[in-house]
């Protein structure tokens, strides 16, 4: 019989290592947050262009050479975005270079911009200034500091060298200083908010990482307890019923043959003694001990039926079921077991079953028996037996209904705790256990044929 051996908790893990796992983990989930963060805004970038293109009539009113520029400049704008947002989304190379994508981007979107508005591009309009915004876009990016001060810089630096190229003529004006200050201040700031975010899901990531780790100690900790209560739980079990063989056999030994003679005894002053008050009192003693005969077989029985090791499982639950206070059919295949048949058991559904899977489901059919009983849910009782693929079914079956886990019987006996050994019997075996409380009720246990040996 394996025995239980201490064993010591593990030592919680190094909360170091997790964060640094979540570090390293976290710059792939990065990448693809960055992407998918650049993919959504191009797509709203192009929504907007569109939802915003009426604006156009405050920039040039009723000239037409102006609506066309506009209405091209939104139109190249948009596709650009459009274009930008399926590469992100869809091609892997794309995908994983989130931050050239981006750069190539804007940076396609600004020189749009700039040559298809052509001298409108110069116009002192305050709408021009939405060009300020630019650097913001580098926030859906989520890279290292370094990197993201050099793209963010590279984009406003770009964006400004094309605008100059093209309209070299703003370079004299009074507050050209003002737009390079403005537009540094919008770098800072977009360096900023895009580094506070990166940290802040840095470190959530890198938290969630090491709660994960820690949840994982604690589950490989609680299933190896549960491994150790249930490899006890095997052992008290196997020692229990070790101890009921042996109490039976020497209960058995001990008993019956003082009894038997003592039978014998009374019997022969019985031949002596035909009459008179002598004679009534034998009587009433050969009576009494047919009572403890009775009531020693019925203790001998619960502790360990002689046919269950004898003959097999089918004679033991025939055996029970005659021994139940209530009517019980014991069926096998759909048909009524015939204890005439002495080579059912041999060619059932019961062959080769081991001493250890006839105990468990011989106990299963008891425990199940008794709990019906206990409760006066005795209509319609059975025993079936059932051969399913590469299973053996046992069910015990009733018209009523099984009582509420809850509830309690008159001697204090919890339906919760006879349904726990019910199924910690059936997990032994490596059996599942179907319970069904509505009438009619039932409580099916189906093993693998042969069922495993228990183990822990």
């Amino acid at each position: 019989m394996a025995k239980m051996s201490p064993t010591r908790d593990a030592a919680p893990p190094d909360a170091s290592e997790p964060l640094r796992d979540g570090l390293v983990g976290f710059e792939r989930r990065a990448r693809e947050l960055s992407a998918t963060n650049v993919a959504t805004i191009a797509g709203c970038s192009a929504l907007a262009l569109l939802l915003f293109w009426p604006t156009d009539l405050l920039v040039v009113g009723a000239d037409r050479q102006g609506l066309i520029r506009f209405a091209c400049y939104r139109l190249l704008a948009v596709g650009c975005c459009v274009l930008l947002a399926w590469l992100v989304a869809r091609v892997p190379v794309v995908r994983r270079s989130p931050a050239a994508a981006l750069s190539v981007g804007a940076f396609a979107a600004t020189a749009l911009t700039l040559i298809s508005l052509g001298p409108y591009a110069a116009l002192d309009r305050g709408w021009m200034d939405l060009g300020y915004l630019l650097p913001l876009a580098t926030c859906a990016l989520l890279v290292p500091l370094g990197r993201r001060v050099m793209i963010t810089a590279g984009l406003s630096a770009g964006g400004i060298g094309l605008y100059v190229a093209l309209n070299p003529e703003v370079i004299g004006r009074e507050f050209a200083w003002v737009n390079l200050l403005v537009a540094g201040l919008a770098v800072g700031l977009s360096v900023y908010l895009g580094h506070t975010l990166t940290r802040l899901l840095e470190r959530t990531h890198a938290s969630a990482q090491a709660l994960e780790a820690t949840n994982r100690g604690l589950e490989a900790r609680i299933t190896r307890r549960q491994a150790e209560l249930r490899a006890g739980y095997y052992d008290i079990v196997g020692t229990r019923e070790d101890e009921r063989l042996r109490l039976a056999r020497e209960l058995h030994d001990a008993t019956g043959q003082v009894l038997t003679g003592l039978r014998l005894g009374i019997g022969l002053l019985r031949r002596e003694v035909d009459t008179g008050p002598s004679a009534a009192r034998l009587a009433r003693l050969d009576a009494m001990l047919d009572e403890l005969f009775t009531a020693i077989h019925e203790i001998v029985r619960d502790l360990r039926p002689s046919g269950l090791d004898d003959l097999g499982l089918l004679p033991a639950l025939a055996g029970l079921a005659a021994s139940t206070p209530a009517s019980v059919r014991l069926t096998i295949d759909g048909e009524r077991w015939d204890p005439s048949l002495a080579s059912l058991e041999r060619a059932g559904p019961c062959a080769g079953l081991s001493s250890a899977a006839r105990i468990g489901l011989y106990r299963i059919a008891q425990a199940s028996l008794g709990l019906f009983v206990r409760f006066e849910s005795t209509a319609g009782l059975a025993i079936e037996l059932d051969t399913m693929g590469a299973g053996l079914a046992v069910r015990v079956t009733a018209e009523g209904v099984l009582p509420d886990p809850q509830s309690e019987s008159r001697d204090g006996i919890l339906v919760s705790d006879e349904l726990a050994e019910i199924i910690e019997r059936a997990r032994m075996l490596g059996a599942r256990v179907e319970l069904r409380r509505e009438a009619p009720a039932a409580i099916a246990v189906e093993a693998p044929l042969p069922p495993r040996e228990p183990s822990a």
